[in-house]
């Protein structure tokens, strides 16, 4: 719906122009800089979609704003992840590139594969909003067998186990961004993981 596209432009557009002193706003025409504005239109037919056009967008900026046309919610992701790249200093300010762009995936998944890790939140979401969200995956597997659960204490590694609220901000912030998150626990046949943390208690082996 519209006012989704308008909440996803919000989170993405955000954190990345502020730094800027960029100014977005939450009314239907999204302000950017002095006299741009960011125009947002959800087309009705999918006609790209059933030809493999996956999350297609056109992006025009000229002298009359920022104009986004989407089939999607993934095709506003994936134009706004194109705008960012095009925001830069100029002696006179904050400026967006002209430019006009029609672009699309070809796979409609293109996940990457995180393990938590100790102390790794903050990494992970830079690589989130930096290099993951510019590239346009939208698909974020997260493997979290060593979480410090609260209801299992004794699998926590004291060496790579992430704080379970730090886990919880990277899948907050993913989200945020757009990304689907899949958590992965390797059971059975690929568990060896458990074996290492519990191989001084084999009361939990039997």
């Amino acid at each position: 719906s519209a006012s989704n596209a308008l909440s996803l432009a919000e989170s993405i557009l955000t954190p990345h122009l502020k730094p800027l002193n960029v100014l977005v706003t939450t009314a239907p025409t999204h302000t950017i800089g002095r006299g741009a504005h960011l125009t947002l239109n959800l087309l009705q037919t999918s006609a790209t979609e059933e030809i493999g056009k996956h999350d297609w967008y056109r992006l025009v900026v000229s002298g009359d704003g920022i104009h986004l046309d989407a089939l999607s919610l993934g095709g506003v992701r994936s134009g706004l992840a194109s705008l960012i790249q095009l925001v830069g200093l100029t002696d006179g300010g904050p400026a967006v590139r002209e430019c006009a762009i029609e672009d699309y995936a070809e796979l409609p998944v293109r996940a990457v594969h995180f393990f938590t890790g100790k102390g790794a939140r903050d990494l992970q979401i830079a690589m989130l909003r930096n290099i993951l969200l510019p590239l346009k995956f939208n698909m974020l597997i997260y493997q979290c067998e060593y979480i410090c659960w609260d209801s299992a204490p004794e699998i926590h590694h004291p060496r790579f186990g992430m704080k379970k609220d730090e886990a919880a901000a990277v899948v907050d912030e993913a989200r945020r961004l757009g990304f689907e998150v899949v958590p992965l626990i390797n059971t059975f046949g690929h568990c060896e993981w458990l074996s290492a943390v519990l191989k001084h208690q084999p009361d939990h082996l039997k």
